[in-house]
């Protein structure tokens, strides 16, 4: 295991290779429940595996920073996938600037490698069902949310988040006390509305966080573009009237502030055995 001083060192080293002028006119927001200073408790005592996952996704995302500054922004021509769907183009330039602000603010807080202060935020959650390396595939930038309290199935036995990794596209689920999340992210056109009073309609439920609510059977669902990419983050509940969590907009909310760039890059990797999809 690195040793503090060496991870210190290495934050203090990020943090000015990648120094962006702080955002003026924003406001300091009251930390979630998941993120308070209580709930960093259980991390006093490093786990090693933890760790060694930290240290590979940091090195990922700087590679992947590197990746970014070499392609620039995308060309204005039409690009279909090999199915001949339409494509959105991404915005890569943004998506690096974007990086180099999360890189610099992670490693000022360590990334939760030493004992956390109630300024540091959580690293995203662990994918437990595929190697680090393969979340560069997705040809979009990949989001996923920081939290530490990301369970892979309902019984919360494990911690993490499972993730699925494509060409165009992604999914990643987690469950939480009792509710599951789903984050999606696809470059794929979709079909395109006509109809002006559904387009008012689609723009009179959009809010200003720039997020679509709709409710669901299950919970609720929020959409957003970024990047050029649509995503999308809904939450499910067995019994959805029962729980008031899973029709409060804020439960959604706070999952769509933690979003942070996991992955993703221009060429994409060709990892699954049965070919681009």
């Amino acid at each position: 295991m690195r040793s503090r001083a060496f991870l210190t060192g290495l934050a203090a080293a990020l943090a000015a290779a990648l120094a962006v002028p702080a955002a003026t006119g924003q406001t300091q927001q009251e930390l979630p429940p998941e993120l308070q200073p209580q709930r960093f408790d259980q991390l006093r005592q490093i786990d090693p595996e933890m760790l060694r996952q930290l240290e590979l996704n940091r090195d990922q995302l700087l590679r992947l920073q590197e990746t970014l500054a070499q392609e620039g922004t995308v060309e204005d021509q039409l690009e279909r996938d090999a199915r001949g769907r339409e494509l959105r183009r991404i915005d890569w330039q943004r998506t690096r600037e974007d990086l180099a602000v999360q890189l610099q603010r992670q490693s000022r807080a360590g990334t939760l490698t030493t004992a956390p202060s109630p300024l540091e935020t959580a690293p995203p959650a662990m994918p437990r069902n595929v190697q680090a390396d393969e979340l560069v595939r997705p040809r979009l930038p990949l989001l996923l949310p920081e939290t530490l309290d990301a369970y892979t199935h309902a019984d919360m036995s494990e911690r993490g988040m499972l993730v699925f990794p494509r060409d165009q596209f992604y999914s990643a689920t987690y469950h939480h006390d009792g509710m599951m999340f789903e984050v999606s992210g696809s470059r794929i056109v979709a079909a395109e509305i006509s109809d002006p009073r559904a387009i008012r309609l689609w723009q009179a439920l959009r809010g200003e966080d720039g997020l679509t609510l709709t409710r669901t059977e299950t919970g609720l669902s929020a959409s957003f573009t970024r990047y050029g990419a649509a995503y999308d983050i809904q939450v499910h509940c067995v019994d959805p009237d029962a729980d008031p969590r899973c029709r409060d907009p804020e439960t959604i909310r706070n999952v769509a502030r933690r979003l942070v760039i996991a992955g993703g890059s221009p060429d994409g990797a060709y990892l699954d055995p049965e070919g681009p999809r």
